[in-house]
């Protein structure tokens, strides 16, 4: 793909796997996951400086994004590059870890493996005992096939959409609550959250409180 305002190449293939003997490529795409949590250099730092026979513990609790690295990064790079390959008459690859895929909804019933019969070509790798990767899956999906497998959601009720939206709304109003009468044992009006209140000559804590004024709101204690 190339940029229509610069002219610069953008959405490149991450791989092409080519043959000099007979000219036919694929591409190949990797694609790893996301973590959602405290940064991860610390850990880096350590697993360098460690000369243990096992990693060290990691520093903080992190969970990986699936969604992130799915339906929000992957896909979209498969609708842009897998049809200007289709057009060429060549396919995409598409590499992820096992546990990826297994989120994604896991290996079709009937997987088919004839590269007639799709678009993309899943390469689902395993890492052994020994961290040696090998083969575990391979199938051949459509394009249309794929993008559903990486949204792997279901649409909710609106009953179950809209009691989980009272609730929060319930929640929201006795937090009001709680805040008016704080307000008025401490005597300071009415509280809103995001005003900065002061204690004496302190630090101020770290809940942020605002108090509406008619000229707008004002930090406390300044």
């Amino acid at each position: 793909m190339r940029s229509p305002t610069t002219g610069r190449a953008a959405g490149r293939i991450d791989l092409v796997l080519a043959s000099s003997s007979t000219e036919k490529y694929f591409g190949l795409e990797i694609q790893a996951v996301y973590f959602s949590g405290k940064g991860m250099g610390a850990d880096f730092e350590a697993l360098a400086e460690d000369s243990g026979e096992l990693p060290p513990a990691p520093s903080a609790i992190r969970r990986p994004d699936w969604r992130s690295s799915s339906a929000k990064r992957l896909m979209p790079q498969l609708q842009i590059k897998a049809p200007t390959l289709r057009r060429w008459g060549t396919k995409l690859a598409v590499s992820v870890d096992r546990n990826f895929f297994a989120d994604l909804g896991g290996p079709s019933n009937n997987p088919v493996r004839d590269l007639d019969e799709g678009d993309i070509i899943w390469l689902i790798p395993n890492i052994s005992g020994e961290y040696q990767l090998e083969r575990f899956h391979w199938e051949v999906l459509s394009l249309e096939d794929s993008c559903d497998k990486l949204l792997s959601a279901k649409t909710v009720k609106r009953s179950e959409f809209e009691d989980a939206l009272r609730a929060k709304l319930q929640r929201s109003g006795l937090s009001a609550r709680m805040l008016r009468l704080a307000g008025r044992r401490l005597g300071l009006g009415t509280l809103r959250l995001g005003t900065r209140v002061r204690r004496g000559l302190g630090k101020p804590p770290s809940r942020l409180l605002r108090r509406g004024r008619p000229g707008g709101p004002s930090a406390l204690g300044r």
